[in-house]
């Protein structure tokens, strides 16, 4: 039985009445249909709501997503098209049943073309970032040690690795953003394996087998939509380039996903994956069951593909 079955559709739908849209463009703009209805925001125009409302869009730009100036927008849009967190989560859907190792974790993050390093750093500095691929476990013992003096007793005797303090220093500031990403894997990890239960429960997943083989892309390209519009309402990009983003958004949904059941699912782990459970989390999957079975849903107006 689909997730979406007997339950009564309740969710209004914001359309804005001085526009209309061509078919090929609302479909486009429907792959953002959840965030637009979680912000209760236009589903039928570039514009996200009145003018009234755009002070407000522009600062959740900030808060949300630290962007303030055309520069840092198309930054965030081009990251959500090329990069995204899919590849990230793709890994939490493969391995979230078992603990990983920090190197565990950077081979499979290498394996699937995902920078361990920042680009800056790494072109600065190509010989310490070497010796950190290199000696990674080592670093790791270090940053990870039980006490200060075992940390120094390991330094001591692993320093040589490194030519000198001012390299092994480098080596170490390369080295703990890398910590960072893992404890962001561990806790994506522990989201998805918090609200396991409530995925299969409500039928957005019908077996782990199944959630594995989910592609999380949509959680990218859905917020793609989203900042695309508060862009454009904002003044840092065309309409022309919005369109674009908007467009790219739902060339790679079509691709990946057969109809809107599947998208609304994949968005719905990818969620679950970044926040976990909670009360929000329920809405929002209220949401997507909603655009599948509400008569006046984006989604019920025209098909994926």
């Amino acid at each position: 039985m689909p997730f979406w079955s007997k339950r009564e559709a309740k969710s209004p739908y914001r359309y804005n009445s001085k526009a209309a849209l061509s078919r090929e463009r609302q479909r486009a703009m429907s792959v953002g249909a959840i965030l637009l209805q979680s912000n209760n925001d236009f589903h039928n125009s570039l514009e996200s709501g009145e003018a009234a409302s755009l002070k407000e869009r522009k600062q959740s730009l900030v808060d949300w997503w630290g962007v303030s100036s055309p520069a840092e927008a198309i930054d965030t849009l081009d990251w959500l098209k090329n990069e995204g967190h899919r590849k990230h989560f793709d890994i939490v859907l493969k391995t979230y049943q078992h603990d990983l190792s920090l190197e565990d974790f950077m081979r499979m993050r290498e394996e699937a073309s995902i920078s361990l390093f920042d680009d800056n750093i790494s072109k600065a500095h190509p010989e310490a970032a070497d010796l950190v691929k290199k000696h990674i476990g080592i670093l790791s013992s270090i940053i990870y040690a039980s006490s200060d003096e075992e940390a120094d007793s390991l330094i001591e005797k692993h320093k040589s690795l490194f030519g000198d303090d001012e390299m092994l220093n480098l080596c170490f500031s390369i080295f703990v953003p890398m910590t960072y990403k893992f404890h962001d894997y561990a806790k994506h990890r522990n989201n998805l394996q918090q609200t396991l239960p409530k995925l299969l429960s409500r039928g957005f997943v019908t077996s782990e087998a199944e959630l594995k083989r989910i592609d999380v892309t949509v959680w990218d390209m859905g917020r793609m939509v989203n900042v695309a519009r508060w862009c454009y309402d904002s003044g840092y990009i065309t309409e022309s380039m919005a369109w674009e983003y908007i467009f790219a958004a739902y060339k790679e949904s079509a691709r990946c996903y057969a109809d809107w059941a599947a998208f609304g699912k994949a968005y719905t782990v990818g969620r679950v994956i970044w926040i976990g459970d909670n009360e929000r989390q329920d809405a929002m999957m209220d949401i997507v069951r909603d655009l599948l079975e509400h008569e006046q849903s984006p989604w019920r107006q025209i098909l994926l593909k």
